[in-house]
């Protein structure tokens, strides 16, 4: 496995939007799988065009029949399942985060010790349909925190101006002496999104634990969010070349192409227009 940055120049380093590429090309080569002829072999991409110059593309060699997965729970390395399991959540937080354009940073806290996790995201149901029933076009992605002393609380990615007024009443409505608090993300020279998506993951990353957990308690986002990918058949059956091709879509639609990182195990990479800075 050799990751490989495009942009000339400039040392090795943590993105600044973690990438966790091997469940990256994992996920690619599954969803491709699904949505490729029968008889079909080469490689193919699934290219996801958020606007405002940030796309990403992966690709993989489609020929043969997908990987029969474990039963939910029942795996031989759990831990490792989990571990996967938060990747995962990570890069799909990422994609509904740039997907909708989201730029703020919306949190929800309690002032009780709120420790049971049902009833938080029952809360933010609640919150979330008082919300929409007065502004309809509301959108988040939420990753739940929670707090030493054992009480959760919420972090919303949302986009441009918000109604404080009116969401912090909403908030205390339904939970009591509880607070709300929006500000943008702190991105320094990079895109405020992409800063947006690196906040996230870094909750995404936190032990979750629990039996069950996986990916259904990781996030919560609203309806209504459409990644806008599409998938494109590479004239191609040699890795570089779908490398090559891949890295074409994605400079087609964002004009520049970022960074690139290849899976030999997997016969699978990803393309990003952003650089190992996050811009």
């Amino acid at each position: 496995m050799a990751p490989g940055a495009a942009a000339a120049g400039g040392p090795p380093g943590a993105l600044a939007v973690r990438l966790d590429q091997g469940t990256y090309s994992d996920e690619i080569r599954e969803r491709t799988l699904t949505r490729t002829p029968r008889g079909f072999r080469g490689y193919r991409a699934k290219l996801i065009d958020y606007g405002g110059g940030l796309a990403e593309a992966g690709f993989a060699f489609i020929g043969e029949f997908p990987r029969s997965k474990g039963i939910r729970g029942e795996s031989k390395d759990r831990e490792e399942n989990e571990k996967r399991a938060g990747r995962r959540a990570r890069n799909r937080v990422r994609q509904l985060v740039l997907a909708a354009q989201l730029d703020h940073l919306l949190t929800l806290t309690y002032r009780d010790n709120v420790e049971d996790f049902a009833q938080s995201s029952a809360d933010l149901a609640k919150f979330e349909r008082k919300v929409r029933a007065t502004y309809p076009a509301f959108q988040f992605v939420a990753v739940p925190e929670r707090q030493k002393r054992g009480a959760w609380h919420w972090h919303l990615a949302v986009r441009g101006w918000q109604d404080v007024t009116f969401l912090r009443s909403t908030w205390q409505g339904i939970v009591g002496e509880g607070n709300i608090d929006v500000e943008p993300p702190r991105h320094g020279s990079g895109n405020p999104r992409l800063a947006l998506c690196r906040y996230l993951s870094k909750y995404l990353s936190k032990e979750f634990g629990g039996p069950g957990t996986l990916n259904r308690h990781r996030f919560r986002a609203s309806r209504g969010i459409d990644v806008p990918l599409r998938f494109v058949r590479l004239g191609t059956r040699t890795m570089s070349g779908a490398l090559e091709a891949t890295r074409g879509l994605v400079e087609s639609v964002a004009g520049i192409v970022g960074y690139h990182y290849m899976n030999d195990e997997y016969g699978a990479g990803v393309v990003f227009s952003w650089d190992l800075n996050g811009r």
